[in-house]
């Protein structure tokens, strides 16, 4: 028994090719997390080409113009990928037993909200430079590549025995994330990436939908005022497994898609930017984007009613839980 036992510890100990492909993975998050966490402040100069005596400046560039608001998100979209991939890489790197549960938590988030920011991605893209038809199919490839393939393959990674067993029998440390049931972490995540969109309307003019018109200005800066620090409050109740915020989380979602569909049924799109006080210069151009309400509706809509499905599905993690249950 003792040697049977020995030659187990050496085949734990032996580096494996596929504990090597999860090293490689963790060297590739950290480059991405390390390149994004580079181009955040490098991306900030964009203010000063657009701003006055800047290469591309036009009159109402600032606060509250379009450019503004999308030099404002490519900048903390950086931030955001360096926040998540740093930490990744490292606990891939290092075969950390939690980047495992975290990796497969975040993919989850990203199968609900992958398809607004890929909507978003090919806008910005398509703003930034004419796309010629030449790299249309390069596009499309692209977007089909972050939604839905690439998240398919890592989930089916993850899920592999040999790859938990790969992660498991080099941490034996059972950390909180592991704690938690997925759908927990999930929703947990989730709440706090609403937050984060709930900063969006901020950057123009305030505008929020709201059961049937739009809050602009001061009312809407009020509104979100009041949902981003509720949003955060209600993860902070959720990751502690407290019935109340996984029925606050259903009627926080149940009112947001109201309230969308109320709205945006009834403003066209020519009014919406209309309110949201943009310069001339970018109203010209909006003009012939042919995008309506309808279009932004199904946006906001589908991670809506995903997010809806995994919160349901997590209901039973909380109906079962005790407080003394706790580690």
């Amino acid at each position: 028994m003792r040697d049977g036992e020995a030659v187990d510890l050496s085949d734990r100990n032996r580096p494996s090719k596929l504990a090597l492909l999860v090293k490689c993975s963790g060297g590739f998050f950290l480059l991405v997390g390390a390149v994004a966490a580079v181009m955040g402040p490098i991306e900030t100069y964009c203010f000063y080409l657009f701003g006055p005596g800047g290469r591309f400046q036009y009159p109402g560039f600032g606060f509250g113009s379009l450019m503004f608001a999308n030099v404002a998100v490519q900048i903390a979209g950086y931030y955001l990928i360096a926040a998540v991939f740093l930490p990744l890489g490292y606990g891939h790197l290092t075969l950390r037993r939690w980047a495992r549960t975290l990796g497969e938590a975040l993919l989850w988030c990203w199968v609900v909200v992958g398809v607004p920011l890929v909507v978003f991605f090919v806008l910005v893209l398509l703003q930034a430079k004419p796309i010629t038809k030449g790299v249309l199919p390069l596009l499309g490839l692209s977007c089909f590549l972050l939604y839905p393939l690439i998240p398919a393959g890592l989930l089916y990674f993850y899920r592999r025995s040999d790859v938990r067993e790969v992660f498991e029998t080099r941490d034996t440390n059972r950390s909180v994330l592991e704690i938690l049931p997925r759908a927990v972490l999930v929703q947990g995540i989730l709440l706090v990436f609403f937050a984060l969109v709930h900063h969006l309307p901020l950057l123009f003019n305030g505008l929020i939908p709201f059961f049937g018109a739009f809050l602009t200005a001061n009312d809407g800066f009020l509104l979100s005022g009041f949902i981003i620090p509720g949003l955060v409050v209600l993860s902070a109740g959720v990751f502690a497994r407290k019935r109340w915020a996984w029925w606050a989380s259903i009627l926080y979602l149940l009112l947001v898609g109201t309230s969308s569909v109320m709205t945006l049924s009834r403003v066209s799109f020519k009014n919406m930017i209309d309110m949201a006080n943009l310069p001339v210069i970018e109203l010209q151009a909006l003009q012939n984007v042919p995008l309506q309400s309808a279009h932004i509706l199904i946006v906001i809509m589908m991670p809506l009613l995903l997010a809806l499905l995994a919160f349901l599905r997590s209901h039973r993690d909380f109906a079962s839980f005790r407080p003394d249950q706790a580690g």
